[in-house]
């Protein structure tokens, strides 16, 4: 959760967001787009649901099969993981954007865990069918989310840069968070772009991100890049610790694309301690 939101929020608005997040991750689109009633009203059903999924499971295996020790931990683990990222996500405060909603999935996952825990035999018939309906109202809002959010300012941006860096025969390179994952899923991980931060670096200098692991920034031989972007949170100009870059190519939408003769992962800096809210 270390990645959460720059701004504090009030207990009460962290779970107003855990109640719409929940009922968008739901309905399939992951990221705060309701639908619109009356699938609004199914999904935010649904979304309530998830939360419950685990602990309402590990109280009907506690009733009928309280014998079972291994599936009594494996119950409680799950519904120990969802209160410990709802209480998170409250005392710390990430609620406010949409986007914060992310953090809530893992819920997704212990719900999908726990759910064929969650009835005894005579209830199958009837857990297939909320299963049903659950899926159905998720593939029904995916299929609604607009196609615009795919393919718009930034999803273009994205291919422009990607366009670039094949052109100069890359394949290795780095950029800020929300940048580097998406030109490497776009690739097809042909070109693979490790995410970088200035916010808690040292000064003048870029760091690997903290959330990432060390063995993508151990320095290889060859060329590699720096994507920066004025509006870029975490990597906004190329710092002078990297010397001079081989080319320095522009490209339309405001990013700019720097070419290095060699792995600069080793000019990188050192993560400074920091309180600062990290740069997604």
């Amino acid at each position: 959760l270390a990645g959460g939101s720059t701004t504090v929020n009030t207990p009460a608005s962290s779970i107003n967001s855990i109640i719409h997040a929940l009922s968008a991750i739901a309905s399939g689109t992951m990221y705060g787009h309701e639908p619109a009633p009356p699938l609004g009203v199914i999904t935010a059903v649904a979304g309530a649901a998830i939360l419950l999924t685990a602990p309402m499971a590990l109280l009907v295996n506690l009733r009928y099969r309280a014998h079972d020790a291994a599936r009594t931990a494996y119950l409680t683990f799950w519904a120990a993981a969802d209160a410990l990222v709802v209480v998170a996500f409250v005392v710390l405060g990430y609620g406010g954007p949409p986007l914060m909603g992310h953090y809530l999935v893992p819920c997704l996952f212990s719900a999908v865990a726990t759910f064929p825990l969650l009835f005894t035999v005579r209830f199958r018939t009837a857990a297939g069918a909320i299963a049903a309906v659950a899926v159905l109202a998720s593939a029904v809002g995916v299929l609604t989310v607009p196609a615009g959010i795919y393919g718009g300012a930034d999803a273009q941006v994205t291919a422009r840069i990607l366009s670039v860096i094949r052109a100069q025969g890359l394949s290795r390179g780095y950029a800020g968070y929300w940048l580097s994952h998406p030109i490497t899923w776009r690739s097809d991980e042909t070109v693979h772009v490790y995410p970088v931060q200035q916010t808690r670096c040292d000064a003048g200098r870029i760091c690997p991100y903290e959330l990432a692991s060390a063995t993508w920034y151990q320095p290889v031989a060859g060329r590699t890049f720096l994507v920066v972007t004025p509006n870029d949170a975490c990597v906004r100009i190329p710092p002078p610790s990297l010397g001079a870059p081989l080319r320095t190519i522009p490209v339309t939408g405001g990013a700019t694309v720097l070419v290095f003769g060699h792995d600069i992962a080793a000019d990188f800096g050192h993560e400074r301690p920091s309180w600062d809210a990290p740069c997604p």
